[in-house]
């Protein structure tokens, strides 16, 4: 009888790095590759990977120590423990139990390879760091590139080496790790917080160099198409240590549009729609607390783009993000004439006219297919980061977006021209052939040796 595979693991830290890993753990399984074995980073993922982990997948149970009480909170401050050092014990406390749990897996029943997303995200690390301590290969799966870490992190005191509480501790950290550091329009940023860093320094698990992907873990990281990789290469990532692959998901967009027609068909029947309309689908913005001081403001801001795009004569559908509840967008889609896309995107968007968004991932796909796009400026301290797309649009305002649809959708010259100009760039995007899983397994048996 034949051998079973060796294991690999595949870190689970969020729902969308879900959607990649699971495709590749079906073709493992389908080519007798590797034993799957998922890893929930997080507690909140632990029922998400149990859901879609495709038969003959293993599903494990790392720990997570509770919450601290918050009489024990109160009790440290009473003994005038400074804040950072209540920050380090618990983050080296959580970080830790993590660490050893991975240790003993790796002990007991050692991957043949991992695959994450990113081998920066904090709840990965102690995985990462216990399969790298036993000279396990780490590959990063195609995922989406983040362009905006210093955005993310430049309104929080805690990132802040010349603002916030503790600047005598960021400077010594700051000095000790200068590759912690990054110096960004908004002025010198942590990756970490300075307690984290402290925490993950303590149990040898801190990135060499956090603001690059796969600069620090990673012995290789696949991509989707060539723009990614000369992004990378650009950034100082060494040119063997990237590989482009497609991306899973994105095969899914291939699959779908083989067929537009009758996918069209399906969701008009499915959805109530006017098959006589266009069809735009909006990749409806989430609530992002580092551009609203409050939900009412994000709300306010959403029916205004929500009315000026549902009075106009088309189909829209709201594609929801991962993190955003259906039942609190139902109310207003339908007040606004709009119906909530109960499909996956990728499986939807092939189907559509146009594709609105908000600096959203999903513009790169409407480009792969062809189809125009508008970038909307929903959150305000974003700029046009979609600016070299000639067939996407940056609209500032809720009518001027409702003008450049209208302009799409009426003007067919127009429209074939903003296609085809979305195809010319979208070539450069993503080895989009339907074979992405096939080139991410051979790539981690060659890893694997």
């Amino acid at each position: 009888m034949p051998s079973e595979p060796a294991p690999a693991w595949l870190l689970a830290t969020s729902q969308p790095l879900l959607r990649e890993l699971v495709p590749v753990a079906e073709a493992m399984l389908a080519q007798n590759a590797f034993r799957p074995v998922f890893i929930p980073a997080t507690p909140q993922m632990r029922a998400v990977c149990q859901e879609t982990a495709p038969a003959g997948a293993q599903v494990l149970d790392p720990p997570w120590p509770s919450e601290p009480q918050p009489g024990r909170l109160a009790a440290g401050l009473d003994r005038r423990l400074p804040l950072p050092l209540l920050a380090w014990r618990w983050s080296r406390r959580r970080l830790g139990a993590s660490l050893a749990w991975a240790r003993e897996r790796v002990r007991l029943d050692p991957p043949a390879a991992v695959l994450a997303g990113c081998d920066r995200i904090l709840a990965g690390l102690p995985f990462l760091g216990a399969a790298k301590a036993a000279g396990r290969p780490i590959l990063l799966a195609p995922y989406a590139l983040s362009g905006d870490d210093w955005q993310r992190r430049r309104q929080s005191p805690f990132h802040r080496l010349d603002q916030g509480p503790h600047r005598s501790l960021k400077t010594r950290l700051a000095q000790q790790h200068p590759d912690q550091v990054c110096q960004t329009p908004a002025g010198p940023l942590f990756f970490y917080p300075p307690a984290t860093l402290l925490a993950l320094r303590s149990l040898g698990l801190l990135p060499a160099r956090p603001w690059l992907l796969g600069g620090s873990l990673a012995d290789r990281v696949a991509v989707a198409g060539e723009e990614d990789r000369e992004r990378l290469l650009a950034l100082g990532l060494a040119e063997d240590r990237v590989v482009v692959t497609g991306q899973p998901s994105l095969d899914l967009l291939l699959a779908a549009g083989r067929d537009r027609h009758r996918l069209r068909d399906l969701l008009v029947t499915r959805h109530g729609l006017d098959s006589r309309r266009p069809l735009a689908i909006w990749a409806v913005p989430p609530m992002d607390w580092m551009e609203f001081d409050d939900e009412a403001s994000y709300w306010r801001a959403l029916r205004s783009w929500a009315q000026a795009l549902g009075g106009l004569e088309l189909n829209l559908l709201w594609s929801l993000h991962p993190k955003s509840e259906s039942p609190l967008y139902r109310e207003l889609a339908e007040q606004t004439g709009g119906r909530l896309l109960t499909e996956p995107m990728a499986e939807a968007l092939p189907a559509a006219d146009l594709l609105v968004a908000a600096g959203s991932s999903t513009l790169r796909w409407a480009a792969m297919l062809g189809i125009p796009a508008l970038d909307t400026l929903f959150y305000r301290q974003r700029g046009e980061g979609f600016a070299d797309y000639p067939g996407v649009e940056f609209v500032a305002e809720p009518a001027q977006a409702a003008r450049a649809a209208l302009s799409l959708l009426t003007d067919p010259g127009l429209h074939r021209s903003r296609a085809q100009a979305q195809r010319q760039r979208g070539a450069r995007l993503c080895a989009l052939d339907g074979q992405a899983c096939p080139r991410i397994v051979d790539l981690a048996r060659q890893l694997a040796g």
